[in-house]
């Protein structure tokens, strides 16, 4: 049985998932109160959307956390626009940058490179680094 080191160890030697630079339409389909990220409960937002080659609609789940007082935003049938993490364990979008203005609390990237990735911040703030340029390497890799 490997140790919880061998597991990361192996997991941190996959190639880089990349923010896919195309744009897609989701639709809000429903939120979740989700366990704690640095033991602070959030509601994770859910939407619809169809990749780029696919014949069916997909779920994903906003790797953004949206702030509280953003949430009455993303109600169920609300429209947004996203971009996805490909190729990813699960599927974890982001919100495009034409959203920059919604507040967001944190980061949810479990499954896009490791099970658990998360980082949540006391303060909201507005945009998102994986959306920003100048916060992707010049493969289009998310720092």
């Amino acid at each position: 049985m490997r140790s919880p080191r061998e597991f990361f160890r192996r997991s941190r030697q996959e190639p880089p998932c990349l923010l896919d630079p195309r744009v897609y339409d989701a639709t809000v389909r429903h939120h979740e109160r989700v366990g704690s990220v640095d033991e602070v409960d959030y509601v994770a937002v859910f939407v619809t959307l169809r990749p780029a080659g696919r014949d069916v609609d997909v779920i994903a789940r906003l790797g953004d956390i949206i702030a509280p007082v953003e949430l009455p935003r993303f109600g169920e049938g609300t429209h947004w626009r996203v971009r996805l993490f490909e190729p990813a364990k699960l599927w974890v979008a982001m919100l495009a940058p034409e959203h920059d203005d919604v507040l967001r609390t944190g980061r949810d990237l479990g499954g896009v490179r490791w099970d658990a990735e998360s980082w949540y911040w006391h303060e909201p703030r507005p945009g998102s680094p994986y959306t920003l340029t100048r916060d992707i390497g010049p493969h289009g890799v998310a720092s």
